[in-house]
């Protein structure tokens, strides 16, 4: 179980590196994913990890940067799904409106921030 930190930065790594190279797909799933329903699913998914990573942090190799990273992800989808549907609708639409360069810079981000997590997340012995 230890190694599930690990995982989830090599997911978000290998999400990253699809967005580089798909930007336009991203733009797709992000037109499917911004229907009410889903919001609040793929919302309460982050807030698990962000709490898996703040229940592991401790047996991670840099454990304060795990701890920030959880309350980040868990927090921050807190409040997010605490604003009104028509704010998240109005969100959405902004992000999808972006040029596919930018979704290639985010990608290029999400690659180091799962890179980052692969390496502070590495089990302690």
């Amino acid at each position: 179980m230890n190694n599930i930190v690990w995982i989830i930065g090599a997911l978000i790594a290998l999400w990253g590196v699809i967005i580089v190279f798909m930007p336009g797909w991203m733009k797709t799933l992000i037109c499917v994913f911004s229907k009410k329903g889903w919001i609040y699913l793929i919302a309460a998914v982050k807030i698990m990890a962000g709490i898996v990573f703040l229940i592991f942090a401790r047996t991670c190799r840099l454990p304060w940067g795990i701890i920030l990273i959880g309350l980040l992800a868990a927090g921050g989808n807190i409040l997010f799904c605490l604003l009104p549907y028509a704010k998240m609708r109005t969100f959405f639409d902004w992000v999808q409106s972006r040029p596919l360069w930018l979704f290639r810079i985010w990608g290029v981000l999400a690659a180091a921030l799962g890179g980052l997590i692969m390496y502070a997340g590495v089990p302690t012995s």
